[in-house]
């Protein structure tokens, strides 16, 4: 009989045990959701904290309306923030205008020096442009007679026929194709393209020395602007620089 009553006490206080232990667990995680911690936050000026490695470092200031322009060896690359490798013979201008004054004074500089040689041959469209294959197909013939002139770092090329524009290549002084000049046959307008590592950064029509304006034309004639494919005249311009100018 003691042993049984035993036994009930036991079972009883294990019971109760363990009944308390779930009411404190169940208690605490209802607390714990009710009341969730807070996390501390810290709020820094940027302006009371000094980077060491900055403290003496003032940045250049760029105003926001400029645009600069960098000549890397006859090649362009418009800064937008990233960083641009430092290369020797590297010439900046401050705008585009100044870039395209520096080309205008290699126009001048070619156009007032003395030809050093001509060339009276029969050419292909590899000279005067793919946009006369039609024209020579047409002919039945795949070569016209050309005058070839140099000089300066310009190429001037002059066709017999009336049908066909006259062309000017404009170098730099490393090879480059800066300017082309194209003088519309029987219109008496020219187009002028601007260049830069062989891309376009500005095109021009002149009619008799006056640069054209569209909203300023007193005669009412309408311009005729050239439109070569400038990926041919790149090509050209390559393969004529090797052939008459690249010593």
């Amino acid at each position: 009989m003691k042993k049984f009553l035993r036994f009930i006490v036991t079972v009883l206080v294990i019971s109760i045990v363990i009944g308390g232990t779930y009411f404190l667990i169940k208690e605490s995680r209802r607390y714990k959701n009710n009341h969730p911690e807070e996390v501390e936050v810290t709020v820094v000026n940027k302006d009371d904290v000094i980077s060491p490695k900055t403290e003496d470092k003032k940045e250049p200031m760029i105003p926001a309306d400029e645009t600069t322009i960098v000549i890397i060896s006859g090649e362009t690359a418009q800064e937008s923030g990233e960083e641009e490798p430092a290369l020797p013979r590297s010439e900046t201008f401050s705008t585009k205008e100044a870039l395209i004054d520096s080309i205008k004074l290699i126009e001048q500089r070619n156009v007032g020096a003395n030809v050093t040689n001509t060339i009276q041959d029969k050419v292909g469209e590899e000279v005067v442009g793919s946009k006369y294959k039609e024209l020579f197909e047409l002919l039945n013939t795949s070569t016209t007679s050309t005058t070839i002139q140099i000089a300066g770092s310009m190429i001037y090329i002059i066709p017999a026929s009336d049908f066909l524009d006259s062309q000017q290549f404009h170098y730099d002084e490393d090879g480059n194709l800066v300017l082309y000049v194209v003088e519309g046959a029987g219109t008496g307008f020219k187009t002028k393209y601007y260049i830069v590592n062989e891309t376009l950064i500005e095109k021009v029509g002149e009619d008799v020395g006056e640069i054209y304006d569209e909203a300023n034309i007193e005669s009412g004639e309408e311009m005729i602007l050239d439109e070569t494919d400038l990926q041919d005249v790149y090509t050209r311009a390559r393969s004529l620089y090797s052939e008459y100018l690249k010593k």
